[in-house]
């Protein structure tokens, strides 16, 4: 950081996510925002998410719906515990042309025809890479041709979350063997994403936030895994503050 930073220079990120059966996912993504060094966070859910927010984590911004749009945010994350999601706020991020994070419950809603312009970092595990080749009609080639065409549709960085992380963009492809089980916990996307989200509010660009962020992310696991052995998501965003 710098000497003269302040919370408006380190970046204010968006999180839309949580719903009614899901409260913890946007929570562990805020944090771990918060912890990769981002000045503010805000996130628009339900009430009965906002609540417990108020609650628990004051640090928190909550917005609801009707007011999202006052929010002078620099990034966008969207989709932790999003359940059913909401199209018309992705609508908005995308017209606002600043850089988005695509997570969880919102990569189910991206369809065929959506352009990023290389302004966004999709999240999925293999089952969510699966409905997003299924929607975009990308079925057929091998696992790398795959990556690079979805990567080419939607002008965009996806990282897939395997046993392996793989990261494509555009014609380039990147791959982080951290050969580290441990990391396969609840909530560990929800780190991952949150560390993103940071970087590009802080004016990463879209592709080195995706590599840092998977760099990172898997150095603090490794680093817990000879620390404490299993681990959880809450021990793992300490890290991620401690290492950042």
């Amino acid at each position: 950081f710098s000497l003269f930073d302040y919370k408006n220079t380190r970046g204010h990120l968006l999180v839309f996510g949580g719903g009614g059966r899901y409260h913890g996912a946007p929570l562990l993504s805020s944090l771990s925002a918060f912890h990769a060094g981002c000045g503010l966070v805000s996130l628009c859910s339900e009430k009965s998410v906002l609540d417990r927010v108020y609650n628990s984590h004051p640090s928190i911004m909550g917005v609801e719906k009707e007011n999202v749009y006052k929010v002078k945010n620099n990034a966008f994350l969207i989709g932790p515990g999003w359940d059913e999601g909401d199209r018309e706020l992705i609508d908005y991020a995308m017209e606002s042309r600043k850089p988005i994070v695509f997570d969880a419950d919102a990569i189910k809603l991206i369809v065929k025809g959506d352009d990023f312009s290389h302004m966004a970092v999709l999240t999925p595990h293999l089952g969510e890479y699966r409905t997003l080749c299924r929607n975009l009609g990308v079925e057929d080639g091998d696992f790398m041709d795959k990556g690079r065409r979805v990567s080419e549709m939607l002008n965009a960085v996806i990282v897939i979350k395997t046993s392996v992380v793989w990261i494509f963009y555009k014609e380039k492809a990147f791959v982080y063997d951290g050969s580290n089980p441990s990391l396969g916990v609840a909530g560990s996307g929800d780190v991952l994403s949150g560390i993103i989200g940071a970087f590009l509010a802080s004016g990463m660009d879209v592709l080195d936030s995706a590599i840092n962020g998977v760099i990172l992310h898997q150095r603090c696991g490794k680093t817990l895994r000879d620390k404490l052995g299993f681990y959880t998501s809450e021990d793992l965003i300490e890290e991620v503050g401690r290492q950042r």
